[in-house]
């Protein structure tokens, strides 16, 4: 892999720019920094301990630059949908949601794939305070971090030594995709179609019922 192999050149340097760059909300593919941290291991380029901490560090780090940006165009974004009343009352639900579970709302979203760095801008768009926000995802991204890289770190040297889990990674690929293209099917199905809605809604005609 190129990339992580480019990651891993740089050092911790790499790691934590691509942990950054992806909490940024920047489609970068966070899973190249934990193969690069992993390969400085294994390369003898560094300690578990300290990948995990620069990992854990560039993520904090992204975080709080989606953070600061998000507050900063808070009062502008409240400005905007204070013209709509539906708009309006939306914003001030979330932002009640955030100042009432935002931590934990931090935390869960630390988990899930892209929503990671959009909860970070959230968060500053409705006035989180900073301190809870902070301490939430040192916690979150820690705790991603130590699960995630369990994974990438055994399942590396499993790849590279078992020929039997190169198997296994292929079988579980297809089965997510088949599962994925499988919930797809049945949503379609299971929508109604435009045309039906349209029929379904449309008033009778008064010249029918003479």
């Amino acid at each position: 892999m190129p990339l992580a192999q480019w990651i891993q050149g740089l050092g911790y340097f790499g790691v934590f720019l691509a942990m950054f760059i992806e909490n940024l909300g920047i489609p970068f593919p966070v899973i190249f920094g934990l193969i690069g941290g992993a390969a400085m291991v294994t390369a003898h380029q560094g300690s578990i301990p300290a990948v995990l901490v620069v990992l854990v560090a560039g993520q904090v780090a992204g975080a709080a630059t989606g953070y600061l940006l998000g507050a900063g165009g808070s009062r502008w974004v409240q400005r905007k949908l204070d013209a709509s009343r539906r708009w309006r009352d939306s914003y001030w639900r979330i932002r009640h949601l955030y100042e009432r579970w935002g931590w934990l709302t931090i935390i869960g979203c630390r988990m899930v794939g892209y929503v990671r760095p959009w909860s970070s801008i959230t968060a500053g768009l409705m006035r989180m305070r900073f301190l809870p926000f902070l301490a939430a995802t040192v916690i979150g991204a820690s705790v991603w971090t130590l699960i995630n890289w369990m994974i990438v770190y055994h399942g590396i040297h499993l790849f590279a030594r078992a020929q039997w889990f190169r198997w296994v990674v292929l079988g579980l690929l297809i089965v997510a995709l088949g599962g994925i293209a499988a919930f797809w099917w049945c949503w379609g199905r299971s929508r109604p179609s435009r045309k039906s809605n349209v029929s379904k809604h449309q008033e009778p005609n008064p010249a029918e019922n003479d």
